[in-house]
């Protein structure tokens, strides 16, 4: 089923359904993955989706009704029992009333009235041999982020190693917890979800068409619930000698709200799978100054371009960067 309201309906019973992984399914947009709110399987392989949703299901019957817990905090919501599940994807689904309905309509409504389109855009998503090569380009990052006024380069560690020598006007990495070495801030401490709408799977777009998506991204992003703690500008760039000069996509880097951030996190992988990109940034900032980046591709298939995380650090901006966000 590709809306799935037998898994919503079931869940206002608090009976937990097992859902094709990675948001594909019509009834992701009110459970998530992410949430703990349905049994994750994958069923895209041909050769090993029966394996695969029998191994998913095998493993929680085979905990029992109450399970184990993941080896959390004992709360809740670090519980992985099916009785646990079953409880989440209830709150979720009976919270979906009239006023929640209304306001989703709403939003439609609105997209109209702005003469956004609706259609939907079919990709090609890359293959495996295309993924090996894009992967390194994913993970060697280059972000400019917009913040009080300045531009604050953000790198990653470009040898895929975790550690080791970085690259040029980049700063030293740890490799021992995945983060980059204390020093002061680049950014405010928080985890950040960095999506472009520009280019769709890496191809050149027009560029009218890649300023309307950006525009409907930015609308998107503004209208979101939860709402982002921030949101800043930010510039992708070709992390190779070209630097800006070859390759540049504007974006947002949203801040994660402390309420619900899985919520927020879901609603913006969704927006990146709309907009035809690949893949999101996941940029976490500790308190200390020090910064890990990841790779979260948004669409099954592609998780040859997943990175769980290197450390990142701050950098000079490149001569050719604009004096402000375009």
């Amino acid at each position: 089923m590709f809306t799935g309201m037998t898994v919503v309906e079931a869940a206002a019973f608090g009976a937990p359904s097992c859902v094709q992984r990675g948001d594909s399914v019509g009834c992701c947009a009110l459970l998530s993955e992410t949430g703990g709110e349905f049994v994750p399987a994958d069923w895209t392989d041909e050769k090993n989706s029966i394996d695969s949703i029998a191994n998913a299901v095998e493993g929680y019957l085979r905990a029992g009704w109450d399970g184990a817990r993941r080896g959390g905090g004992g709360g809740d919501d670090d519980d992985d029992s099916l009785r646990a599940i079953g409880a989440r994807a209830r709150r979720r689904a009976v919270g979906w009333d009239l006023l929640a309905s209304g306001r989703e309509i709403a939003k439609i409504l609105t997209r109209a009235v702005r003469g956004e389109s609706f259609a939907q855009s079919r990709w090609t998503l890359p293959d495996a041999t295309e993924q090996k090569r894009l992967a390194p380009l994913w993970r060697a990052a280059s972000i400019a982020v917009w913040c009080d006024g300045a531009w604050r380069m953000i790198r990653s560690d470009d040898d895929g190693g975790g550690g080791g020598e970085a690259g040029p006007g980049v700063r030293s990495f740890d490799d021992d917890d995945g983060f980059s070495k204390r020093r002061a801030p680049v950014l405010p401490a928080g985890t950040y979800v960095i999506v472009t709408a520009h280019n769709p799977m890496g191809a050149r777009a027009d560029p009218a068409a890649n300023d309307s998506a950006a525009r409907a991204l930015a609308a998107s992003v503004r209208d979101m619930r939860p709402s982002p703690a921030a949101v800043l500008p930010t510039l992708s760039i070709d992390p190779g000698e070209g630097g800006f000069d070859a390759w540049n996509e504007p974006g947002v880097a949203a801040m994660l709200p402390e309420t619900d951030p899985g919520a927020a996190r879901t609603a913006l992988i969704r927006l990146a799978r709309r907009h035809g990109q690949a893949a999101v940034y996941e940029l976490t900032c500790a308190p200390d100054g020090r910064m890990r980046i990841g790779v979260t591709p948004v669409f099954p298939g592609l998780e040859g371009l997943a990175c769980g995380g290197v450390a990142a650090a701050g950098a000079s901006p490149p001569a050719s960067m604009p004096r402000s966000p375009p």
